[in-house]
């Protein structure tokens, strides 16, 4: 029943240094399937704005992420 509506995905902890004004940010991304760290950096410094340098990814847990098709 949870397969349904539900899909796995992992939940990771990303600190990163903004190089406009040098200040580290957290953020909590989560993804449907897991990513090595490499990955993960990759994907920051390429689909955010700004950013010198990753400073640390930590994974936080497994999630589940309701289906695209029962948002509403």
């Amino acid at each position: 029943m949870i397969e349904e509506y539900w899909q796995d995905s992992f939940i990771y902890y990303v600190t990163f240094t903004s190089d406009y004004s040098k200040t580290k940010y957290t953020r909590a991304l989560i993804f449907k399937a897991e990513k090595s760290v490499d990955e993960i950096k990759n994907i920051v410094l390429t689909k955010f704005k700004n950013v010198l340098e990753v400073n640390r990814i930590e994974e936080f847990e497994d999630g589940l992420l309701l289906k695209k098709e029962f948002l509403t």
